[in-house]
């Protein structure tokens, strides 16, 4: 999605959601050598190529695990599960940044007039990365929405692994986002996922509970 601002002539940024697909285990870098792994990440590379190559400033802002108290997502989607009473297991061996949808949309807003006031060649733009700072498992990220929104209540998380868990398309074991350049040249450093979870459990509570 290229965003667009009105009477400015080229578009002064742009928006690629990406996903776990750029690297097969890694701290990614943003400079890093993608290794889509599957259709899914090839795509979204092909698509961030085509938005760079179409305007000198255009950004991509790669993001990953995107929750919310909204919509569809993994936070909500336990909660589900676990007040069905299904049992519970959860891959334990893919690693990952959580990332709160509203964060990433204020950090969208907060840039967006830097973007349409900088030239050409700036290092606004380009490719950076954005998600919550920290780093944790699926698994590991069920227990902590579990404990968060139902406390003692919690059901138990069995692990599982990739191999265990068959799905069409590959994923890395680890896809976790350096946040270098974030912090470098737009002076932004992410709050902890475990606080922006505890926002979107707070506007779930009142229906979190089974």
């Amino acid at each position: 999605m290229i965003c667009k601002t009105a009477g400015y002539g080229q578009p002064p940024g742009a928006f690629q959601p990406a996903a776990l697909a750029f690297a097969s285990a890694c701290t990614c870098a943003v400079d890093a050598a993608a290794n889509p792994l599957n259709v899914y990440g090839a795509t979204k590379l092909e698509g961030e190529q085509a938005v760079l190559a179409a305007s000198p400033r255009a950004l991509n802002i790669r993001t990953s695990w995107v929750v919310s108290a909204h919509g569809k997502n993994f936070v909500k989607t336990m909660l589900r599960v676990a007040a069905a009473g299904n049992p519970l297991k959860v891959v334990d061996d893919q690693l990952g940044r959580p990332t709160s949808a509203a964060d990433l949309a204020g950090f969208i807003l907060d840039i967006a007039p830097r973007l349409v006031a900088a030239p050409a060649g700036d290092p606004l733009f380009g490719t950076v990365h954005f998600a919550n700072s920290g780093e944790v498992s699926w698994r590991g990220f069920a227990q902590a929405i579990f404990a968060e929104a139902l406390g003692d209540q919690a059901p138990d998380v069995a692990a599982t692994t990739t191999a265990e868990y068959v799905t069409p398309a590959r994923r890395p074991l680890r896809a976790t986002m350096d946040l270098g350049k974030l912090a470098r040249v737009y002076g932004v450093t992410p709050r902890a996922w475990q606080a922006a979870l505890s926002d979107i459990i707070a506007v779930l509570k009142p229906t979190s509970t089974p």
